[in-house]
């Protein structure tokens, strides 16, 4: 098994280094590209309300006393 493992190694480096075992990149048009953007889009959207919340109660927090509200902020 360890001569087909180094068989196999040296055949690909040799492919790599004569320049023939250039990979093809994938193109950015295809179904599993089309998941990971809606997936990484739904993440962020569910996120947003609690970062704006967390935006907001920090420069109430922050602010100077002219500009507080005197209210207290519930956590959604």
């Amino acid at each position: 098994m360890m001569i087909e493992v180094d068989r196999l190694t040296s055949t690909l480096s040799l492919a790599a280094l004569s320049g023939r075992g250039r990979p093809t990149p994938k193109g950015r048009d295809g179904l599993v590209e089309s998941m990971r953007i809606l997936l990484a889009e739904r993440s962020s959207a569910r996120k947003a309300p609690g970062a704006a919340m967390n935006q907001i109660r920090a420069l109430l927090v922050t602010a100077p006393d002219r500009y507080a509200v005197p209210t207290e902020i519930s956590a959604a």
